[in-house]
């Protein structure tokens, strides 16, 4: 079965046992740990190269090659000098996925910059960015462009266009990747979409990836999106990026009224995520039971507001309730919808999942429940509100200074990660849950404690921030 992987090791290094699925390339991770790039990009060179010849094909749970690149590159030149930059960002997702290695992936993520620009140094440079097919792949990731976004409308990115490269069947929701037709460049079309794949990965920014301008160190780009909705907010407060139009707005009531939400209704949305739709339990530590949200639900429907979950049909249903829609299970979903609902709710509550960026888009606030801290706080801005769930490593529980620290948010990224740590974790309560969403109701300004727990955060972003709750900070403290 994994013959291929030792005939792949004798290729690039020279050795003839294959390993575990886990331990792929093991030898090329330490390597970089060295800083010996160019060896640890020969196995994943290989490793490509392998793909290619099976046409695209990875095991499952690797990281998903750019659009259409190895298809080209036994007969595309740009194609083939971007074999090693996409070697060194499937190497630096390795470092986090398997080894939760953040320091060494971000060492050869900065690599990778210096492999760009030579790139484009050989085929051309460009004045655009070019988001590839992942930017699109996921609601949450389509959610995350508007970061990219709002930098440029900052003035702080040279970029003269944004520039979104993906297969239509690759767009989770088109709906809402339309809704920045006037921010963007909307590349969908297959011939096109294949013509610019070396583009993007020559001159083109990932999901994981590093990201720098004026006046700002290289970070994350995941954590640039903080300090990003610092820079918003400080100039432009709670303005959002996009607003629904009028016109929008009709279209979304008459879809919203083909499953039950009466046409001038004020609404909150609920999703909180579960393991079906990934199918996997790659990140169980962000799964949660949709039964500790009924206290909050109640009080949503109490107070003469409807509750419509969002979500997917593999969800566990919810108990008929009086106004409150089950959307998740509709046969009437669309993505149109999805995003009607997400750009005109009341407010929104979740959890640490994608859907949680789409209503920050249009300038709706939101309540994130069992938030695990990896770049900082949730970057909604301060009129959002944010729970996390505390940590413990055996019985000690640990503080929320020591949980916010580089290395604890970092070791949280995955199950395997977290387990290996030796933390578990303690789900945010259903009275919390309920505090909290009355919380959204009558919103205060930030207390004492909540200035002090946002403190802890890097500095840079702190603006940018969601708020922690008030009642769940005075019940933790926060130190």
């Amino acid at each position: 079965m994994f013959g291929w992987l030792a005939r792949l090791r004798q290729s690039a290094l020279g050795l003839a046992s294959a390993i575990d699925p886990n331990a792929m390339l093991v030898v090329e991770r330490a390597a970089a740990r060295r800083g010996d790039f160019e060896a640890a990009l020969a196995g994943y060179v290989a490793l490509l190269r392998h793909y290619a010849d099976q046409g695209t094909t990875t095991l499952p749970g690797r990281p998903r090659p750019t659009a259409l690149l190895l298809e080209q590159i036994g007969r595309n030149a740009a194609a083939a000098d971007g074999l090693r930059i996409e070697a060194a960002t499937t190497l630096a997702e390795d470092l986090v996925n398997i080894d939760a290695d953040f320091a060494t992936a971000f060492n050869v993520l900065c690599h990778k910059t210096a492999l760009q620009a030579d790139w484009q140094r050989r085929h051309g440079s460009s004045s655009d960015l070019f988001l590839g097919e992942e930017w699109t792949r996921n609601i949450g990731h389509i959610g995350l462009i508007q970061y990219v976004v709002k930098l440029k409308r900052l003035g702080l990115a040279g970029w003269n266009r944004i520039v979104v490269v993906s297969r239509p069947e690759v767009v989770a929701n088109a709906a809402l990747l339309r809704q920045y037709a006037d921010e963007i460049v909307i590349e969908t079309d297959p011939v096109r979409v294949a013509e610019l794949a070396p583009r993007v990965c020559g001159c083109g920014l990932r999901m994981f990836d590093v990201l720098s301008w004026p006046g700002q160190k290289t970070i994350f780009a995941r954590e640039a999106c903080n300090v990003i909705e610092a820079l918003w907010w400080t100039r432009h407060g709670d303005r959002p990026l996009l607003r629904f139009s009028a016109a929008q707005t009709a279209v979304g009531r008459a879809m919203a009224r083909a499953i039950g939400l009466p046409e001038d209704a004020s609404f909150v949305c609920l999703h909180v995520r579960e393991s079906g739709y990934h199918g996997d339990d790659s990140h169980g530590q962000r799964a949660f039971r949709i039964a500790d949200y009924l206290p909050a639900i109640h009080t949503v429907t109490d107070r003469g507001d409807w509750l419509v979950r969002l979500g997917d049909p593999s969800m566990s249903p919810l108990p008929p309730m009086e106004r409150v829609i089950d959307y998740a299970r509709h046969p009437a979903r669309m993505p149109a919808l999805d995003v009607y609902l997400a750009a005109c709710c009341r407010f929104f509550i979740g959890t640490n999942s994608g859907p949680m960026f789409m209503p920050h888009l249009f300038g709706r606030p939101a309540l994130i429940t069992n938030y695990a801290f990896l770049f900082g706080g949730p970057p909604l801005g301060p009129t959002s509100r944010v729970l996390p769930r505390p940590l413990k490593r055996g019985k000690r529980a640990l503080s929320f200074a020591t949980m916010m620290s580089d290395d604890y948010m970092k070791s949280t990224y995955n199950e395997r990660a977290f387990t290996l740590r030796g933390f578990s974790s303690i789900d945010n309560t259903p009275p919390e849950i309920l505090d909290a969403v009355m919380e959204m109701y009558v919103p205060e300004p930030a207390s004492a404690l909540q200035r002090r727990f946002r403190d802890l955060a890097p500095a840079p972003h702190r603006a940018g921030n969601a708020l922690i709750g008030a009642r769940f900070i005075a019940d933790h403290g926060a130190d």
